[in-house]
């Protein structure tokens, strides 16, 4: 999930924003698992076109 994120924000300084369509809390151990909350679209699956779905919420993971 979050590394599926591409990178792609857009700010906004006049107006004091930035937008992403995910934003991420927490801690990524050193085998790269990640504890904390996940807010925007989440892809679920393996990756291809039959198993990934996306999904948008807040999603709090331990170890995931």
């Amino acid at each position: 999930m979050l590394n599926q994120w591409d990178g792609s924000l857009t700010l906004n300084e006049d107006n004091g924003t930035i937008l992403s369509t995910m934003l991420g809390a927490g801690r990524k151990n050193s085998n790269n698992t990640f504890s904390g909350v996940l807010i925007g679209d989440i892809q679920t699956g393996t990756g291809n076109s039959v198993d990934t779905n996306t999904l948008t919420g807040v999603y709090g993971l331990h170890e995931g």
